[in-house]
């Protein structure tokens, strides 16, 4: 086979020949190249992937830690609380039975001091009802003194004949 040039005459075989092993050559080393390439694109692709899957494992690793981690800190908190809630609850309740003791003592204290104060302004009412009926005794007996004499007075008077009761004035004599 004898090629054709450009210009339409026949190629010498020897230059076709070295043209055909050029052009073969320079396919072959592009579909070298190109192989090269897509093997380290994939080699790259594999490498990302891996280390990807090693990040994501290693991230989860240290997330799940880190949770179980805090997760035990707030569990040892809550149990804490929940100690320490129950022994102040205790406190509490037993506060609030001391209250209802002091609370009963001051009840009763308050109605004994009621039951002494009645009895008392009972007592002071008797005494002071024996006073004023002592006293309006007291007052009949010097108005029945004031009258009995004036009796006397008037009874010496008519005898001794010295004057009238309009001089006396019987308010002298009351007490």
């Amino acid at each position: 086979m004898h090629g054709l040039m450009k210009s339409g005459g026949p190629i010498p075989s020897s230059v076709s020949l070295q043209f055909v092993v050029n052009c073969f050559l320079t396919c072959s080393v592009a579909a070298d190249i190109q192989t090269m390439l897509e093997e380290t694109q994939l080699k790259f692709e594999e490498e990302r992937q891996n280390s990807l899957k090693v990040l994501s494992n290693t991230s989860k690793e240290q997330c799940e830690s880190s949770l179980n981690e805090e997760y035990s800190k707030f569990q040892e908190t809550y149990d804490t609380f929940c100690k320490e809630k129950d022994a102040h609850m205790q406190t509490f309740r037993d506060l609030l039975s001391k209250v209802e003791v002091e609370k009963k003592k001051l009840l009763e204290k308050y109605e004994h001091h009621m039951e002494e104060e009645t009895n008392t302004l009972s007592e002071l009412d008797e005494t002071i009802s024996e006073k004023v009926t002592h006293a309006e005794h007291s007052v009949r007996r010097v108005n029945q003194d004031g009258k009995s004499f004036i009796v006397f007075r008037k009874s010496t008077g008519l005898f001794l004949d010295c004057g009238s009761d309009d001089d006396f004035d019987l308010d002298e004599w009351r007490c």
